[in-house]
């Protein structure tokens, strides 16, 4: 009777190594599955940020570019008001001095949005690079989460011989 509960004891004994063998491993997959799901919603996350503040600052640079050309008419037509009212006609060289003013003006105009082409250029860049970590990172997670599973699954298979070679198994 003796010999029985002792070997009923050790059945169940590898039975219950190998279980909690089997749902650490499930635990592990699960775990690293999760990870991977969690940095993909990340990165998509961070790009939608990125582009959310690329549109802004396109809004923001559109309307400074606006308020700038029309503060760069006030300035021409003061301008040209100073020229008529010291008796200057616009023609010749006041007129080019005022093309050249409109042209300079207007060139500092192009450098704001040539900046903010740059600026959302750069976000786009950011965005794409984040999108492409989280992919990254989750398909190292299912492959991480692949390598525990195939040791766990090899550990389960060392336990169940080593109990069948102790006789604790048939």
């Amino acid at each position: 009777m003796f010999v029985f509960g002792f070997i009923f004891t050790l059945t169940a004994l590898a039975w219950t190594s190998l279980a909690m063998s089997a749902a650490s491993t499930a635990g592990a997959v699960y775990s690293k599955i999760q990870q991977g799901k969690a940095a993909k919603a990340k990165g998509k996350a961070d790009a939608a940020g990125a582009r959310a503040e690329a549109d802004r600052r396109e809004i923001l640079t559109r309307e400074n570019m606006r308020r700038e050309r029309s503060m760069n008419r006030r300035h021409l037509s003061t301008q040209k008001a100073k020229f008529a009212a010291s008796g200057v006609q616009l023609r010749g060289t006041p007129m080019m001095i005022q093309g050249q003013t409109a042209g300079e003006l207007e060139l500092n105009v192009l450098d704001m949005a040539f900046k903010a082409s740059e600026q959302s250029r750069k976000l786009e860049l950011q965005a794409k690079h984040s999108e492409f970590e989280g992919k990254a990172a989750n398909k190292a997670a299912k492959i991480s989460a692949g390598a525990s599973l195939l040791s766990g699954a090899s550990q389960a298979a060392g336990g169940l011989g080593e109990a069948k070679q102790s006789g604790a198994i048939k």
